[in-house]
């Protein structure tokens, strides 16, 4: 027969009404449990998670807080209709149906692991149903009535911890282990979601590995093989591995740990694994519960020895790796979290009466390995008590489990275990993870995996998800390397940043190379420039023949062309702008030489022998023969000044061709341009542009 039991300080007889609406309810309230409650009923208090007890624990100090809030008045002295799976033989499907069906009761707590066929039939009774440790993905629940409400952890909690902690270390390239069977379907939409969590933040995911898990019992031969292949496959493509293993044990978490110890990788300060884990299926080696134990794991029970990390090698494996475990936090991070579990312990030997008269029988105590289930247990009827209250001061609909509903989402509260967490809109509850590394205390039994902070709302803001710490003895990371792993080599993983041997031999001999090239290159214009200037030495386009210039005869020539070309000369010899000036003056110097001043006996007697020599010459070279120092003539159609060199030969060496080649590349606008040379002797002049008017400066 089904064990109902009604737990109340008031009789039914006594119980009051409650007109909400259009609706009456009787008060005190009644909710439903469908669970373990061996312990209410038997002398010994453990069930296949020996957690009884600490259920009924969890109910009573909700019930005893609940009467101690005056603003919860009206789930005072509340009523439990408990649902025993264990003495019954029922299946939970047909338990919450019975609950489902206890008249007055506003809502089902409770419920299995596995419960989305639960949820459904509170759906389908119109009752609001909290789950403290059911799994499954609620926002997939379909098109049914939404009464449900999940505070375990929701299967994005590994996938925003695992991408909260390697964003912490700016690691931009993984490989993501799961394995390829034994997962629930929640487990599986975790690994799906992780993966879409870590592509969506711009990590790099070099592969995504599904592997079979190792049994204990099973020769690990083969699958050690497997495992060995995909580390060497991938360790030069990346230094974080991302270990997701839900599975009894970590199967694949120890194996891979060890595979890559023995192949030396975690001992070199590149390589970290972080890894996801259940809590369900390692409580084994992950109890938070008790402050000084050592908390580690290794291959044991295998066949191969070789795999059977000794201590020595699992202190320097944890040192390369962080687990995030779905544990609920330890004791000592919050009093009040502390003060809970020691109040729920005392309940043993002293049960609370009420809620628990006449049905405590003192028997065998199990250590509570479950405390995360206990406390959101105790949650769920705060938050049940909480949202009611609201519903019957607005005069909602407190039977309806669709209006229930929606005064619970996106309600924002703070567990008895100190997290802050938050309702969303499809009944979850996104949750925190705890965050273990190596720590070595003698205290504390040796080596351990330690819990030093946890993925969740930070500082109890639901704006400000990531990584948090815990006030801790283990103040920093005692990283291999001393530093956090960078997680990209120092070459970067396809060698890109850095240059063998055989390449840089080629970029060396490539720069030789290129500067003998470029010597060469400079030579050769130096060489085309030279050879090209003494081209121009050599030219003689600057001599013009007499013919070439029709001389103008006129009774002031001599002193107009006198006048005008020392205005000329003058104007050269003083001019600035432009930079031509001095080197003028210093090339005119050379080509009069000590002529310039030749005495007028001496350019007389010059003369005289220039007419005699010349007799015969054309009728013009009397012309010629007239001018004394300066003379004037139409060159190429431009008048021209003509200065004459008293000299009787000129002699062309290099340094008078450079002068005059100097002259003949000055081209200034206030310099006068110089046309050219006339040496057809005893006729030497130099021809330059004609200024009429004289100089600037006249």
């Amino acid at each position: 027969m089904l064990l109902f039991v009604i737990l109340s300080l008031a009789s039914r007889s006594n119980a009051m009404t409650l007109e909400v609406g259009e609706k009456t309810i009787e008060v005190p309230v009644t909710f439903s449990f469908v669970g373990s409650a061996q312990c209410l009923n038997s002398s010994h208090c453990g069930n296949t998670k020996g957690s009884d007890f600490w259920t009924l624990g969890a109910i009573a100090a909700a019930y005893e807080d609940i009467n101690n809030m005056p603003g919860l008045n009206y789930f005072h002295n509340m009523t439990i209709s408990f649902f025993d799976l264990i003495n019954t033989g029922k299946r939970s499907i047909e338990s919450t149906v019975d609950a489902a069906s206890v008249p007055n009761s506003l809502g089902i707590i409770g419920l299995p692991d596995t419960c989305l066929d639960e949820a459904t039939i509170a759906g389908v009774h119109d009752k609001v149903a909290v789950s403290e440790g059911c799994h499954f993905n609620l926002a997939s629940y379909g098109d049914f009535d939404k009464v449900f409400v999940q505070l375990a952890n929701s299967p994005s909690a590994y996938a925003m911890g695992v991408r909260a902690f390697v964003q912490r270390y700016g690691w931009t390239h993984v490989v993501v282990l799961s394995p390829s069977e034994g997962m629930e379907t929640y487990f599986v939409k975790s690994r799906d979601q992780l993966i879409v969590e870590l592509r969506t933040a711009g990590i790099r995911i070099v592969a995504d590995v599904r592997l079979p898990a190792i049994e204990p019992e099973q020769d690990p031969t083969a699958a050690i093989a497997d495992y060995a292949r995909t580390i060497a496959n991938t360790y030069l493509s990346t230094r974080i591995y991302v270990i997701f293993d839900p599975n009894h044990n970590a199967p694949m978490l120890r194996w891979t740990l060890s595979v890559m110890g023995r192949m030396g990788l975690l001992q070199t300060g590149e390589y970290f694994v972080t890894a996801a884990i259940s809590e369900d299926g390692n409580r084994q080696w992950i109890d938070l519960s008790d402050r000084n134990a050592a908390l580690r794991f290794g291959s044991s029970n295998t066949s191969n020895a070789a795999y059977q990390p000794t201590d020595n090698e699992l202190m320097s494996y944890y040192r390369s790796l962080v687990v995030l475990a779905d544990s609920a936090p330890p004791a000592w991070t919050s009093t009040k979290w502390q003060q809970f579990q020691d109040r729920i312990t005392a309940m043993y030997e002293d049960p609370p009466c009420p809620p628990l008269c006449n049905y405590w029988t003192a028997g065998r105590r199990t250590p509570n390995k479950y405390w995360g289930n206990t406390g959101r247990l105790y949650d769920s009827l705060l938050l049940l008590a909480e949202a009611g209250q609201e519903m019957i001061m607005k005069g909602a609909d407190i039977t309806s489990g669709l209006v229930y509903f929606e005064y619970m989402i996106e309600r924002v509260y703070k567990g008895i275990s100190g997290t802050t967490e938050q309702i969303n809109g499809d009944g979850l509850v996104t949750g925190t993870l705890q965050l273990m590394y190596f720590y070595n205390s003698p205290i504390r039994g040796g080596y351990s995996l330690w819990p030093f902070g946890y993925a969740g709302y930070i500082n109890g803001s639901t704006a400000n998800w990531g990584i948090g710490y815990y006030p801790t003895d283990m103040q920093s990371f005692d990283w291999v390397g001393g530093v956090a792993p960078s997680g990209y080599p120092v070459c970067g993983f396809e060698g890109e940043l850095c240059v063998s041997l055989k390449d840089r031999l080629i970029l060396i001999v490539s720069c030789v190379s290129a500067v003998v090239l470029l010597i060469l290159i400079v030579i050769t214009l130096l060489l085309v420039k030279q050879y090209r200037y003494e081209r121009k030495l050599q030219s003689v386009d600057w001599q013009i023949e007499r013919r070439e210039v029709i001389l103008q005869r006129s009774v002031n020539a001599n002193m107009l062309s006198m006048k005008s070309m020392a205005s000329r000369v003058g104007s050269m010899m003083g001019s600035s702008r432009g930079g031509g000036g001095n080197q003028f003056q210093q090339s005119m110097q050379q080509l009069r030489g000590n002529n310039y001043g030749l005495s007028e006996e001496e350019k007389n007697q010059l003369n005289m022998r220039s007419k005699k020599k010349n007799a015969l010459d054309a009728p013009d070279d009397n012309m010629w023969n007239e001018i004394r120092d300066f003379g004037m003539g139409s060159y190429t159609g431009n008048m021209a000044a003509l200065k004459r060199i008293w000299k009787e030969h000129v002699e062309l060496t290099r340094e008078v061709r450079k002068e005059i080649l100097n002259l003949s590349e000055i081209s200034q606008e206030n310099i006068v341009e110089f046309k050219g040379i006339i040496l057809e002797h005893p006729h030497v002049f130099i021809v330059t542009e004609l200024y009429p008017r004289g100089s600037l400066r006249a």
